[in-house]
């Protein structure tokens, strides 16, 4: 018992109350007590708990163990005993003890305090053990494994692998006997520890799964991570150029019990090659085009009268993609049709003209099979004779064409020959100029000899002329007889009045022919369609506008007097080819007047001709500082013609500056006030007034009092202690005032007038408050005023002595 008695010493110093046994991540906390028992006590009952977590539920049941008598403190010593057992707690594990007794074994240290309890349990779907906590002290044994004397904590994570159905297992635990609450001394003396609330805990854990989403060729669509047991749902159909998926290899929707792979099925693209013969006949079958396959083109062509095969299209006008017959198809889509549109090469024929007698026939042109031909819209030139048309006729017994007119005839065969000769007419021409440089252009007239001619309108610009009249020009000279636009004309009169000449005067060679209008046209309107023989000149006759010039823009300030008669000071000349000198004449008819950035706009006026009294709006009060606005004058002129000249003069309006008063507040003593003529003066002429546009024209702006209205020596005198206000006001020459308030302070007698002098330290005028020579405040209200009024003055009020010597 000696050797057994040290034994058990060793085993009690062993026990560390309170420790934990730490699991990744988590500070299990103990919940067992301990309480220090009589060696001689021996308890015939005990429990210790079992738990299961992690799954979703919790079961804590309670191993019950009873004695049926009453046991010493030797019962554990030497021989093993019988205990009942039985289960209490939350159990949702289905738990059960297999027997419903127990003998104690034998422990390391010889003594019977080891119960060991077999139990079955239902581990759930999907779950596996990870790990044991042991809520117990530490020295004091718990195995889960099957019994040895030497048995210590037992690790448990391989006891309770991953299953995929509930199953039942079996757990052995081996408990010392005073973690049930039961002494186990094996020898006398010493008080013992008995431990209650111990237990053990099995945490079970769902693994995690892997199911990866392969394309298939190398890569993956996606990976999903999920618990053992759940379901996972396929991501979204990926794609792949030139292929449509299909599927994914096996059960995507079957429950997951392990990492798995799903793969990608794929089917390549397929399109439909058609063929149309596009106008033509003859046309191939259809073919397929497969992804990933190469694809000849049909070597079967259609035939289309007028045109020669040139290839294939994927657009119907040729703009698409060309291919050849038997060339590589090598386009790929997803479905549908491709429709190859023959292309041709239409029959071309020659247009040739001849110019029949003439000069300047046109170039030959290109007859397209199936497609319409603008004749050009040059023609030869034959001198005294117009152009008339082409004919596929020499005699003109033909088909007749005006330049320029869509050739109605089709060619017959590929590079065919179309002749087309010139028919011509005699004629004379009349031509338009102008006697001034002008603008425009007034359009030659062509005639046959028999038939009269009509003036043109006249269509030239002349800047500030007016047209007067057509005069036959020739050879530098002017006709005087004047012929109005319209005015009919026979040749035989237009060759009278040039002279008589039969055959006209002047005579200009045109060596090339010139372009005409692209739609058909009269002849006799075509430049270059004959040599003139035969021409006359008609010369605008003009009247010039009046010239009227203005001055520069004038500046004047915000309302400041402006006159009619000042306006007209803007026009600087007017003059008249015809008439002279017009200044007389002048009018102003309009006065626009710009809108002020303070949204003020007078209204626009108008005039037969503006009085010279009448006087302008000059914005008064309607400008911001330094702003300028502008009024907008218009002149008009009329010629003994009656052409009119307008012109626009400007008026520049500034922004005038009011007057800026200054003036500083006054204070006086009442007995200061006896003397009101000197006090007024000074009131008087507290303020100086200063204005910018004043100023600079040498005029001294003052300022009066105007609040209150009468301020006289009586006023003065009569002045109460305290603070009064004073409006000074001033006016500028063109009416702008502003206003100035001052403070006058009145004091009561000075009490400090013969005071003894003090030496005295002034903080700031702001801080009017003052230091003795021993550094004591001053504050005294009645002595901040006077410092007050006397720091506000440019002149003393009063002189004050302060002596030594006091310190009140």
């Amino acid at each position: 018992m000696k050797g057994k008695k040290k034994q058990w010493w060793k085993r009690l110093l062993c026990i560390v109350l309170g420790c934990t046994m730490l699991l990744p991540g988590t500070v299990p906390v103990l919940a067992y007590s301990s309480e220090t028992a009589d060696w001689k006590t021996m308890n015939k009952s005990g429990k210790f708990y079992f738990q299961i977590k992690g799954d979703g539920k919790t079961s804590k049941v309670w191993i019950n163990v009873k004695h049926s008598k009453d046991i010493g403190w030797d019962y554990f010593t030497n021989n093993s005993s019988t205990w009942t057992c039985s289960l209490s707690g939350t159990n949702n594990h289905n738990i059960k003890l297999k027997v419903s007794s127990v003998k104690t074994k034998q422990s390391s240290d010889n003594a019977y305090t080891v119960f060991v309890f077999t139990l079955s349990y239902t581990q759930s779907a999907h779950y596996k053990k990870s790990s044991a906590d042991y809520d117990k002290p530490d020295g004091l044994r718990l195995n889960y494994r099957e019994y040895t004397k030497d048995g210590g904590d037992g690790d448990i994570t391989s006891d309770a692998p991953l299953v995929h159905s509930n199953t039942t297992r079996n757990i052995t635990i081996q408990v010392n006997s005073r973690c049930m609450g039961i002494n186990n001394t094996d020898s006398k003396g010493g008080n013992k520890k008995l431990y209650t609330g111990c237990g053990t805990t099995l945490n079970f854990t769902r693994p995690n799964r892997t199911v990866t989403f392969s394309n298939g060729y190398g890569g993956n669509v996606a990976t999903k991570t999920v618990a053992d047991g759940a379901y996972v749902t396929a991501p979204g159909n990926p794609t792949r150029y030139g292929y449509n998926f299909t599927s994914w290899t096996g059960t995507v929707g079957a429950i997951v019990c392990a990492n798995r792979t799903h793969t990608a099925q794929w089917t390549p693209w397929r399109h439909t090659v058609a063929y149309n013969a596009n106008g033509g006949t003859g046309t191939p079958g259809s073919q397929t085009k497969t992804y990933g396959q190469s694809l000849s083109i049909s070597q079967t062509t259609p035939i289309r009268h007028g045109y020669n095969f040139k290839n294939w299209n994927t657009a119907q006008n040729g703009t698409g993609t060309a291919y050849g017959k038997n060339s590589n198809y090598a386009h790929d889509q997803n479905g549908g049709t491709v429709t190859l549109y023959a292309q041709w090469n239409p029959w071309k024929g020659t247009i040739a003209y001849n110019a029949n007698g003439g000069n300047g026939a046109p170039g030959n042109q290109t007859k397209i099979y199936g497609q319409s031909l603008t004749l050009t819209g040059s023609v030869p030139i034959r001198a005294g004779y117009e152009f008339v048309c082409w004919n596929t006729k020499q005699d003109g017994t033909g088909t007749s064409y005006l330049p320029g007119q869509i050739y109605g005839g089709e060619i017959i065969k590929d590079n065919d020959t179309i002749p087309l000769y010139a028919q011509w007419k005699e004629i004379y021409r009349v031509q338009y100029e102008s006697a001034e440089d002008a603008k425009g252009d007034v359009p030659e007239q062509v005639q046959t000899v028999e038939k009269d001619v009509r003036l043109q309108k006249n269509n030239f610009e002349v800047s500030n002329a007016k047209f007067m009249s057509w005069n036959l020009f020739k050879s530098g000279i002017t006709s005087p007889k004047k012929h109005a636009e319209g005015e009919t004309m026979s040749y035989e009169q237009l060759r009278e009045e040039s002279d008589n000449s039969v055959k006209g005067t002047v005579t200009r060679m045109y060596a090339k022919s010139v372009q005409m209008s692209s739609q058909p046209a009269s002849v006799k309107s075509m430049a270059g369609s004959i040599l003139p023989t035969n021409d006359f000149t008609m010369q605008a006759q003009w009247d010039r506008f009046p010239e009227l010039y203005l001055n520069d823009p004038v500046t004047v300030l915000e309302n400041e007097k402006v006159t009619g008669k000042d306006l007209r000071k803007l026009i600087k000349i007017c003059t008249d080819n015809e008439d002279g000198d017009m200044l007389d004449h002048v009018k102003l008819i309009k006065i626009e007047y710009d809108k002020s950035s303070m949204g003020y706009q007078p209204e626009t006026k108008t005039f037969d001709n503006i009085p010279e009294t009448e006087t302008i709006d000059t914005y008064f009060k309607h400008l911001k500082k330094d702003e300028m606005v502008d009024i907008h004058v218009t002149f008009r002129v009329e010629d003994s013609a009656g052409n009119v000249t307008e012109k626009k003069g400007i008026v520049h309006v500034k922004y005038n500056h009011p007057p800026v008063i200054k003036a500083h507040d006054l204070g006086y003593f009442d007995q200061e006030l006896s003397d009101a003529e000197k006090v007024l003066q000074e009131i008087q002429k507290n303020p100086v007034v200063t204005d910018k546009e004043d100023d600079e024209q040498g005029k001294k702006l003052e300022a009066v009092i105007c609040d209150p209205e009468k301020f006289g020596k009586e006023e003065v005198k009569n002045l109460h202690r305290g603070t009064q206000a004073i409006i000074y006001s001033a006016t500028d020459s063109l009416g702008k005032t502003s206003t100035l308030k001052v403070q006058v302070y009145i004091a009561g007698s000075n009490p400090y007038e013969n005071a003894p002098l003090r030496y005295s330290r002034f903080i700031s005028k702001k801080f009017l408050n003052t230091l003795d020579e021993n550094s004591r405040w001053r504050t005294k209200e009645e002595y901040k005023e006077a410092l007050e009024t006397s720091l506000n003055r440019t002149e003393p009020v009063m002189t004050v002595e302060f002596q030594s010597g006091s310190t009140n």
